[in-house]
Order: C-alpha cells, then structure tokens, then sequence
C-alpha cells in the first residue's frame, strides 16, 4: 500500500496537472436563482478593487446584502467589510435601506423603519476581513435588496471618518438594486 501510494506522488510530481477551478454556486437574491462564480474570476475581481481602493486611500471595502424573506417577513442584513487602512479600528457602522423589485423603498412593517446600521465592533487591525448578519433587521415581505448608504468608521485613537458614496468604498459583488 505504502508502495503505491509513493508511486501515485511521484508520478504526480513529474507531471503537468493542472489545476482545475470548481466553480461554486451563489444565490443571486436579484434574480432569484443560484449562478456560478469562477473562483479565480471571483479572487482576481476582488484583489483588482482592493488595489483601487487603496490607491484612492478609501480605509474600507464594504458590501451589504439581505436575505429572503422568512415566513415571518423576517430579513437578515450580512455585511462583510475589509480594513485597507494602516490603522487599527475601533467601530464599524454600517447603514443599509431596503427596496423592493421595482425600486420603491420599503420599511419594517413592525418597527416601521427603512434604515437600518450595524454596529461592528473591533478591534480591526490592517487587513482583517470582517462578516456578520443580524438576523432580521426588517420584517417585510416585499424587500428584495439592500442599498449601501454610508459607513462610519471610528479608529482606535476615536478620530471618526464617514463615507457617504457607496460607489466609491463598495464590494465589486455589492448588488445593485433596480432604478435606484
């Protein structure tokens, strides 16, 4: 056994493999269906936006996302964000507003709100990659995407930046919401 499993590697390390990218599926909340992503296609995206967003000195790559509705209306918010700063932060608030499939803003039908922030707390060093979902930030039905509308980011030494155009900081995988 031991024989053959030497003989696999060898024969492996004299070899020309290539390596084969899995594509993985992803739910497209927009469209409603799963889509596959290339994951080298995916990585290569990710790392050109960093360094544009570095190169533009924007502290932060952030994108929002919301879940389907449950059976409750419930919507989660799953935010991601990635420090590209060289300081350490203390505080990251994000603020979304969710529209339905035709653009018209919506808000909770509970607590009758439409913007909702997530407090993300640190600390975040240079480079660390932050996600979480708040489950249920809304309840409503009709919600079908989430829009980023500003983040607030408090360093360590309490000095406070706010971005305030999305476009500029967003994930290059933010979904866009209809006419908006």
């Amino acid at each position: 056994m031991t024989k053959k499993i030497i003989a696999i590697f060898v024969i492996l390390l004299f070899t020309k493999c290539e390596y084969i990218v899995p594509k993985e599926k992803h739910w497209d909340s927009y469209n409603k269906k799963f889509v596959q992503y290339d994951l080298e296609e995916w990585e290569a995206k990710l790392d050109q936006r960093r360094r544009e967003l570095k190169t533009n000195n924007i502290p932060l790559m952030v994108r929002v996302a919301g879940s389907y509705p449950n059976s409750a209306g419930g919507v989660d918010a799953n935010i991601y964000f990635e420090n590209l700063t060289s300081k350490s932060i203390k505080y990251v608030n994000i603020t979304s507003r969710p529209f339905n499939r035709v653009g018209d803003l919506q808000k909770c039908s509970i607590r009758s709100y439409s913007s909702f922030t997530v407090q993300s707390t640190g600390p975040f060093k240079p480079g660390d990659i932050h996600s979480g979902t708040v489950d249920s930030a809304w309840y409503n039905h009709s919600i079908h995407c989430l829009q980023l509308v500003s983040v607030e980011i408090i360093y360590m030494d309490n000095k406070r930046e706010i971005l305030r155009k999305p476009s500029l900081f967003s994930h290059p995988y933010q979904s866009k919401c209809p006419d908006i």
